[in-house]
């Protein structure tokens, strides 16, 4: 239970990191569309977890 709740918290953790990455110019490579893909991967893994 535990290790869900750490999974889903650190799945919406990389989404953040993803959509700042997202809206600052720091983003060359399109590596936000793959952070947040893993994000929610991981969140949705925590919450099939948890359920």
């Amino acid at each position: 239970m535990k290790n869900a709740l750490k999974l889903t918290f650190i799945g919406f953790l990389i989404i953040l990191v993803g959509i700042y990455l997202a809206v600052s110019d720091i983003d060359t490579y399109g590596v936000h569309k793959v952070l947040t893909i893993v994000g929610v991967i991981l969140a949705g893994f925590g919450i099939k977890s948890i359920k």
